[in-house]
């Protein structure tokens, strides 16, 4: 049976068609305090899932978050019409809500006759329990024996009926305790409302039995194209094709080259080319293409004092607005200046023609021959100027960003962007910045004025404005003591001078650079110290101090790769280790380097300066390279070592000494120096030879031989 609510309003729809939206009924629904929840936060549901719903036959699954866990819900009814599900006839459906409840019971109705009322014998489709009488045990609506305990919300599946009809209706799904009515329980004490219960209605298409009817689509491919039929998902339809009554279906045509779409006729009908038309029966397409002739537009302007015609191949006359073919080729422009005026100027598209008109002293007019074929619109401009009138010149501006400009005439009558004035005519600029910004600059044809001052226009005049933002000026101090050298930089790189004011907000940075025998003691900003080479930004007036010492001591930073030592030797022969401070001035005796086995020396930097070169071999195969100067900063040591397995190494392998000849072999690619015992240079060989070593004087004698990627010694005893 139906019943009805005192706070449901029963609209009278027993004949409405199922057109009816849901939306158009008043469905049962709690009012006033009865749909205030007791607690917003507790027994919520998280989401409802149908499964086993289809569409045309295809599974069609419907999932809706309905609360946020740990979030609340004041009111007991949740409109979610908004969501849509699709069932069909002969569906079995199961709903799966997830939930934090515990001793409640759900309720899912369905209104299969869109009557906007929830029928408890016949649309209440599924529920979880109920009992008449009150009792702790009930049944679900499969007609399970159930017990209201704290698991109670379970619904069973549910089949939705053979012969429903297809509606568009409403969906409701009820957590309560005990009740099929669809507002919920009104008893007091126990209403859905103070239970913490819910309603959540959705809509719904019900999809029926219903006979589909289909109709014969008929057409035939035109000459000069091609097209295409689709239907909404984009599925091609052949001719001769049936089609579901109240399909849509589109035309997409293409052209063949030099052609254009003429028009579709649907059943006659015309339609635009890829625009959804319905079928609704039997549906013949003719498309129809045409020759693309492209045409163009002619327009013209004339000036006052004198007339102008442009003529076509055939000598007639064109009117402003013609069209003219593509292709085409224009007779010319015939120009007629009034007494006491001349031509003066004849643009066509922009580009100035004046030098290609000639007169003629018969007819008095000017002719301008235009034998180019016509390929874009034409315009085309012609001035006359009085004979005795001063020259005209153009004034423009740059529309600036952050403020207006208003160019004013002595009469102060404001000037258009791109008016020309007589020579001479006195203007004024006025600048107005937008609020936040202020003037920076007024340029005219590149010479500073200022806002509101006059210039007189003596040529064809530019006008360009700047604004900035108007934030305030702070002034930067800077000193220095002596013991190095200084600047303070801009992120842009500008360097900013003492007394120098910058906009607030600029970053700035203090590059400092010690003498010799000097480091950097401080850089304050304003009294907190800062990193030399690091940037800050600029907030009020500024102090800036660089301040400079004599340096005591100084670090010795000692680098090597893989394949080596290095051992740095003071004056008296004792080592030094790795970030050892040593005095200003002290002398270092040099450093000695032993590549490991395998290995060959590559590189040898002294504060990043190379120094391979000067590196003295050994006899043991090491090498040593003298440090005579006294040490006046940081002196930062880096020594390379390479493996053996490079082009260079393969040439140093061919480097050899042949004492039966007395010659040293210095391959291609390499180079030699002699030194003796007492460390002289005696021989400098380049590679690619066979040198003869008799010359030299008895005795022991190191080769250093250089090589792409490394060196390689070799020891040889001349007798």
């Amino acid at each position: 049976m139906k019943r009805i609510f005192t706070s449901f309003l029963l609209i009278a729809v027993a004949f409405i068609s199922s057109t009816v939206f849901a939306a158009d009924f008043d469905y049962a629904i709690p009012q006033g305090w009865r749909n205030d929840r007791a607690n917003a936060s507790e027994r919520l549901v998280y989401s409802i899932m149908l499964n086993g719903a289809t569409k045309d036959a295809q599974e069609a699954p419907f999932f809706v978050k309905l609360n946020d866990r740990g979030g609340s819900q004041p009111k007991v009814f949740v409109d979610m019409t908004s969501h849509t599900a699709d069932i069909s006839a002969n569906d079995e459906i199961k709903v799966t809500l997830d939930h934090g409840i515990e001793w409640m019971h759900s309720y899912l109705y369905i209104d299969y006759n869109h009557d906007g009322v929830f029928d408890m014998d016949t649309e209440l489709v599924s529920y979880s329990f109920y009992s008449p009488t009150g009792s702790s045990w009930g049944e679900n609506s499969a007609g399970g024996r159930v017990q209201n305990g704290n698991k109670t919300l379970d619904l069973p599946k549910f089949t939705v009926p053979a012969n429903v009809q297809t509606v568009t209706t409403r969906m409701r799904l009820k957590i309560d305790w005990n009740s099929k009515e669809p507002a919920g329980s009104e008893e007091q004490g126990n209403s859905i409302g103070a239970n913490r219960g819910s309603i959540f209605d959705f809509t719904v298409n019900i999809h029926g039995n219903e006979v589909v009817s289909k109709s014969q689509v008929n057409f035939a491919q035109a000459a000069n194209g091609s097209f295409k039929v689709l239907n909404a998902a984009g599925e091609e339809i052949t001719s001769g094709q049936e089609v579901v009554n109240g399909s849509q279906l589109k035309v997409v045509p293409t052209p063949a080259e030099g052609y254009k779409l003429k028009d579709i006729l649907v059943n006659g009908k015309p339609v635009n080319a890829n625009e959804l038309f319905t079928v609704e029966g039997e549906t013949t397409i003719q498309v129809n293409f045409e020759e693309d002739v492209k045409m163009w537009t002619l327009t013209y302007e004339v000036s006052e004092g004198g007339s102008m015609a442009v003529l076509n191949k055939f000598n007639s006359q064109l009117n402003n607005g013609d069209k003219i073919k593509d292709g085409e080729i224009l007779n010319g422009c015939l120009f007629v200046a009034e007494a006491g005026y001349e031509l003066i100027s004849v643009l066509v598209n922009g580009i100035e023609r004046i030098g290609q008109c000639f007169p003629n002293p018969i007819t008095h007019q000017i002719l301008l021959e235009l034998p180019e074929p016509v390929h874009s619109d034409v315009h085309i401009q012609a001035v006359f100027k009085s004979e005795s009138a001063a020259e005209q010149y153009a004034v423009t501006w740059d529309v600036p960003s952050n403020g207006t400009v208003q160019v004013l005439d002595a009469k102060g009558q404001e000037l258009s962007n791109g008016q020309e004035v007589e020579e001479g005519s006195v203007l004024t600029v006025n600048a107005t910045p937008a609020e936040g910004f202020r003037l920076k600059e007024i340029l005219v044809n590149g010479s500073a004025v200022n806002s509101g001052a006059e210039f007189t226009v003596t040529e064809a005049t530019n006008i360009t404005v700047t604004f900035e933002a108007d934030v305030p000026m702070r002034k930067i101090s800077i000193t220095a003591n002596e013991g190095g050298s200084f600047m303070v930089l801009t992120e842009s790189g500008e360097e900013i001078r003492d007394g120098q004011q910058v906009p607030e907000g600029t970053m700035l940075k203090v590059v400092a650079t010690p003498l010799d025998g000097y480091a950097i003691k401080a850089i304050l900003v304003n009294g907190a110290s800062v990193d030399n080479n690091s940037s800050f930004a600029v907030l009020r007036a500024t102090t800036i101090e660089v301040q400079f010492m004599v340096a005591d001591k100084w670090n010795v930073n000692i680098e090597t790769t893989e394949g080596g030592t290095v051992v740095v030797l003071d004056i008296e022969g004792n080592p030094i280790e790795n970030g050892t401070q040593i005095k200003n001035g002290t002398i270092l005796a040099g450093c000695k380097i032993m590549p490991a086995k395998g290995y060959t020396l590559a590189s040898v930097k002294i504060n990043d300066i190379e120094k391979i070169n000067e590196c003295l071999p050994l006899p043991n195969g090491a090498f040593m390279l003298e440090l005579n100067d006294p040490v006046l900063g940081d002196m930062n040591i880096a020594v390379t070592f390479t493996a053996e397995t490079g082009i260079g190494e393969v040439v140093l392998a061919e480097a050899a000494y042949n004492a039966g000849a007395k010659s040293l072999n210095i391959p291609a690619g390499a180079y030699a120096v002699v030194y003796n015992t007492a460390g002289q240079q005696v021989m400098n060989v380049q590679g690619g030879q066979m040198v003869s070593t008799a010359s030299l004087a008895d005795g022991i004698y190191v080769a250093r031989v250089v090589a792409e990627g490394g060196v390689k010694v070799i020891k040889f005893v001349q007798k």
